[in-house]
């Protein structure tokens, strides 16, 4: 076998000793040995180096530095600030409230009175009236515009005011001078930012509730009385005044107008009325009080308002035999209170009950009507009702101890009417008596002074119930609660002498046979606001069937340095 190798000259080469290397060089090596001297050593190193180092560093580091630093540091400053603040004032011009002495008169802020007319320096830097107005230097959240003028009342005459708000300049109500509320809303808001002198009347009482007229005693026929047979008017919500029956075929169509309107306080429910003919039920107080039950067995109608009375149940019968049970009407109700419920008849066997009306929130000063237990005789005619509830001024307004609302009294529910055995034809009319009306809400208020003297009369109390007749048998009327009376100045001087009052009314009499009494209404809320550093001569005797509760250690309004929560005249500072 002929292998040649053929070797090439490189540069390398080339550039040595060797001569003769122009060309390839053909070596023969077909004779030379084949064994392993010729072998060219191709070999590759694969050997792996598996061999693992397995010792450790078992060594510990035992060495504990207890070396403690001794060094106290014994250095004391001794440097003194010997600077003195050598600064003078200088002015910057007319005081203003920045909280510096832009005058240099040694007083920080103490602007001219001129500056503090408004807010958020009313009448004193930094005094924010926020939602309120500044007026005579102070905030006040009913401030005037004065767009009404003065108000001067005519001593001798009445004047009557729609509800609603005024602004007036001043109010005078000279003596013998009464000023009274026309039918509405049964608010009236007066306001000014002069003087307040009060010595006449504000007569925002309810109206009493219309009495039961009775029998007539004409025989035969005195069941065809042609008298008003319903029974009492309720009386008018707020009005300072009494209300006429009105009646139609013997029976009241209408309560009393005015007062509180729809909407703004709850409607009394009617009476139910017996089955016999001509009977008339009690009409439910829309504004008013309820009507009274009319003749022979029939249910009061329920008061009006927040929280108005229910009305007194009556039973009938002409011969012991188809009693007649009805009840009264439930009294009208707004928000939280409970419902006055009316009166109701029930008989076990001949022993008959009349309950009276009960009152929704008798905790806030109502008492319920009268009650009547009779043992109905076998044969003959006989009758009974009960008396109306008193009302209650409401469960919110009662709790509203700052008066930020102003709301009316409620009224009084009508009495059951059940009428009488008659003298030759066997029963007679049994008219109750009408719910009194609840009083009305007033606020008067200025940023000046307010003076209600000796012979003042300020009055939002409730009316009274109607009473029932001393012939037939005829419930007497629950009384209206009181109404919301808030005088606000900061100069309050209020004279013995004064009568200021939002008490409840009376409930009705009842001295005829097997009649129950009308229930009391329960009080209203005054509100006086002043200032203790102003002019404030405050007498407690003014201020008829209310409680003064002042915190411990204060003699009167006039020393009140924070708010009485207590009792139904709340006084705090003025504004607040």
């Amino acid at each position: 076998m002929r292998i040649e190798r053929t070797i090439v000259c490189s540069a390398l080469l080339c550039a040595s000793a060797l001569v003769g290397c122009s060309y390839p060089k053909v070596e023969d090596l077909s004779m030379r040995d084949s064994g392993n001297d010729v072998a060219t050593d191709m070999g590759v190193d694969t050997g792996v180096d598996a061999g693992t180092d397995s010792g450790a560093d078992t060594g510990i580091d035992t060495g504990v530095d207890t070396g403690v630093d001794t060094g106290v540091d014994t250095g004391v400053d001794t440097g003194v600030d010997t600077g003195v603040d050598t600064g003078v004032c200088v002015p910057s011009g007319m005081e203003t409230c920045d909280g510096r002495d832009n005058d240099c008169n040694g007083m920080i802020d103490d602007v001219p009175a001129a500056m503090l007319t408004a807010s958020p320096n009313c009448g004193r830097c930094g005094n924010d009236c926020g939602a309120g107005a500044c007026q005579n230097n102070v905030c006040t959240p009913y401030a005037s515009t004065g767009a009404n003028g003065a108000f001067m009342a005519t001593a001798g005459m009445t004047t009557t005011l729609a509800p609603g708000v005024y602004n007036f300049t001043t109010i005078t109500i000279p003596a013998g001078a009464t000023v009274r509320m026309s039918a509405g809303n049964g608010v009236l808001d007066l306001r000014a930012n002069g003087a307040v002198v009060i010595d006449g009347t504000i007569d925002l009482a309810g109206g009493n509730g219309g009495n039961s007229l009775g029998a007539d005693n004409i025989m035969p026929r005195c069941n065809l009385n042609p008298g008003p047979a319903g029974g009492g008017l309720g009386g008018a919500a707020g009005l300072g005044s009494a209300v006429t029956a009105q009646s139609f075929d013997g029976c009241n169509t209408a309560n009393a107008a005015g007062g509180n309107v729809d909407g703004v306080n709850g409607n009394g429910a009617n009476g139910n009325r017996g089955a016999h003919m001509g009977c008339c039920s009690g009409i439910g107080g829309r504004n008013g009080g309820g009507n009274a039950g009319g003749r022979r067995g029939s249910g009061g109608g329920g008061g009006g308002g927040s929280a108005g009375g229910g009305g007194g149940g009556a039973l009938f019968t002409f011969d012991g035999t188809g009693i007649q049970l009805v009840s009264g009407g439930a009294g009208g109700v707004i928000g939280m209170s409970a419902v006055s419920m009316g009166g109701a008849a029930t008989c076990m066997g001949v022993n008959c009950m009349v309950t009276g009306a009960r009152p929704g929130e008798a905790a806030l000063g109502a008492t319920a009507g009268g009650s009547v237990m009779l043992a109905v005789p076998s044969g003959s005619p006989s009758a009974a009702s009960s008396g109306g509830a008193g009302a209650t001024m409401g469960r919110e307004a009662f709790a509203d101890l700052a008066v930020t609302r102003l709301i009316p009294g409620s009224s009084g529910g009508g009495g059951g009417g059940g009428g009488d055995p008659c003298p030759a034809f066997g029963y007679s009319y049994g008219v109750g008596g009408g719910g009194g009306g609840g009083g009305g809400a007033l606020r008067i208020i200025t940023t000046s002074t307010m003076t209600i003297s000796e012979t003042a009369r300020i009055s939002a109390a409730g009316g009274a119930g109607g009473d029932g007749a001393s012939n037939v048998s005829s419930g007497g009327g629950g009384g209206g609660s009181g109404g919301t009376i808030d005088l606000r100045s900061p100069r309050l001087v209020v004279r013995a002498g004064a009568t200021i009052t939002a008490a409840g009314g009376r409930g009705g009499t009842a001295v005829g046979p097997n009649s129950g009494a009308g229930g009391n209404g329960g009080p209203g809320r005054v509100r006086l606001a002043l200032d203790a550093a102003g002019a404030c001569t405050v007498t407690a005797s003014a201020f008829t069937s209310h409680t003064f509760s002042m915190p411990t250690g204060e003699p009167g309004p006039c020393a009140v340095s924070r708010t009485s929560t207590l009792g139904t005249v709340y006084v705090s500072r003025f504004p607040e």
